[in-house]
């Protein structure tokens, strides 16, 4: 189907606003972080290792910018981890706002590793007990779960979808700005919108920075590989 074009352009601002006559959609109606991939600069980033890591781009089979981070090439050990915080606390759930949530990744090992991907504190762990919301695999589990945590309540969504080693995985959220996550996998939605027990313990108004780990589940080298990562806010 040929696209239709808009050649006066398209926007959504409003028309005595200064982007009123702007020809895009007004980009200051939300907040967004996305992360491609197509470089990495290191102090864009807290990096905390139990053992050695390293993250680099993935220059081969890397179509569309690859992050491949490995833990402990060398002597690997159970429970060795690296963890990624981007720098600045730059997202806070705020009753009202609309927020979304979306990442492409895979890892080498469906079983004996661990994984989290979301929005959490400043913590050295990459799996904090409290103020935070993502996914998450634990080791020795071929599934992906998804867990929200608030002043010491949590609420949990197990086991949304399967993982299969070495095999990209797209996990998205969306929080309506009021009380219910709609939770999506591989594009197609696995909680739904009524569903509001996870919606209930999102971490209102805590400071919270983008984050991703692998943790090794076995004395070996285990990997993961980021194709990007996405934030988005209404302001």
């Amino acid at each position: 189907m040929k696209p239709t074009n808009y050649p006066n352009g398209v926007t959504t601002a409003d028309p005595a606003s200064p982007l009123g006559d702007f020809v895009l959609p007004d980009p200051t109606k939300s907040h967004v972080y996305m992360e491609d991939f197509d470089y990495y600069v290191a102090s864009d980033w807290t990096v905390t290792e139990v053992g050695a890591a390293t993250q680099v781009l993935l220059a081969a089979a890397g179509d569309g910018g690859r992050l491949f981070i490995e833990n402990t090439p060398n002597g690997p050990a159970e429970n060795d981890f690296s963890l990624n915080q981007k720098v600045g606390s730059s997202f806070t759930f705020t009753l009202g706002k609309k927020l979304w949530f979306d990442a492409l990744f895979q890892i080498s090992d469906a079983t004996q590793s661990e994984l989290a991907f979301g929005l959490q504190p400043t913590n050295s762990t990459g799996f904090p007990s409290d103020n935070s919301i993502f996914f998450f695999k634990d080791d020795g589990v071929s599934s992906i779960s998804f867990i929200t945590q608030k002043s010491g309540s949590s609420s949990t969504a197990v086991a949304i979808i399967p993982v299969t080693d070495a095999t990209d995985i797209r996990l998205s959220f969306f929080f309506d700005g009021i009380n219910t996550l709609k939770l999506f996998a591989n594009g197609t939605v696995v909680r739904t919108p009524g569903n509001t027990s996870l919606g209930t313990t999102v971490p209102l108004d805590v400071p919270l920075r983008v984050t991703f780990v692998i943790k090794n589940g076995e004395d070996a080298s285990k990997t993961m590989t980021v194709d990007y990562i996405m934030v988005a806010k209404e302001r």
